[in-house]
């Protein structure tokens, strides 16, 4: 495949989207300037090949894979767009239609395709593919999807609409989020009560997903991340005429574990204390 895919940038879910693309034939490049050293040894993992700046990290890739927190994708997209990108821009990051619109729109402006694309699953945590919705032109959704043929990525079309996929994505993102942070809250309720190990047992019967509690710990890791899609969720919600009121509080609970940020080595019982000081 003579394709050349730059990732912006390889955080845990962009560089395995990167490595997919990498394992299919494509020449897949990032740029380590300004990022940390757990990026560089994720792109090193993948064999992904490092060039030393933006410039030229845009002057030869034929496709750009936007994948980052939602906080940071309209400065990713201001930065490619300033440095006159024309190439195919993949806008994967969980950021409200009206917001993948404003990217696609900036970004065109120079020239670029805009793709908008919806990331769904994850290789990291054992799932055995990743769904990629993308919405665009015809014959850019076929050259997304030859550079992911035969991998783990499956593309799946959602027409020409540029924020129909990013819609999917905060849909599912706003459920997702907020289901957590119930069951977080709930669990901070009942050991306050010392009646956890009763929850957990009833949720257990129930086949409710607060019968999985160790999970919050590595929710809480995440957390500085999905408090900025949350809020994506809210913007998205008050465009519509939809209540962004629960949307706004899950961001705001969220925002309590921002001192725990990446750290995977969290227990169940800290995570919950992070909310009682919040």
């Amino acid at each position: 495949m003579s394709i050349t895919v730059a990732i912006l940038h390889p955080g845990r879910m962009g560089v395995t989207i990167a490595g997919q693309a990498r394992l299919a034939g494509a020449r897949v490049v990032w740029c380590p300037a300004g990022r940390s050293q757990a990026s560089a040894e994720r792109a090193c993992a993948e064999s992904l090949e490092p060039v030393p700046d933006m410039r030229e990290l845009l002057s030869v890739s034929d496709i750009v894979l936007a994948v980052c927190p939602s906080a940071a994708a309209e400065a990713v997209a201001s930065s490619v767009a300033a440095h006159g990108y024309a190439g195919l821009y993949v806008e994967a990051n969980p950021v409200s239609p009206d917001k993948a619109q404003w990217i696609a729109d900036l970004v065109s402006k120079q020239g670029a395709r805009v793709v908008d694309a919806c990331i769904v699953g994850d290789i990291i945590r054992g799932v055995n593919s990743i769904r990629l919705y993308v919405a665009g032109i015809e014959s850019d959704i076929a050259m997304v999807s030859e550079v992911f043929a035969g991998t783990k990525v499956d593309v799946l079309p959602l027409g020409s609409g540029i924020g129909k996929a990013s819609a999917l994505k905060i849909v599912l993102a706003h459920f997702m989020r907020a289901s957590r942070v119930i069951s977080a809250i709930t669990y901070a309720l009942a050991d306050s009560y010392g009646v956890s190990d009763e929850l957990i047992v009833e949720s257990t019967r129930l086949h409710s997903a607060l019968a999985e509690p160790n999970f919050l710990a590595s929710v809480a890791a995440r957390a500085w991340r999905w408090a900025s899609e949350a809020e994506e969720a809210a913007d998205a919600l008050k465009s519509v005429g939809l209540p962004d009121d629960f949307a706004v509080a899950t961001a705001k609970i969220l925002r309590l574990w921002d001192h725990r940020k990446d750290n995977f080595q969290l227990n169940f019982t800290e995570a919950l204390e992070s909310l009682r000081k919040g």
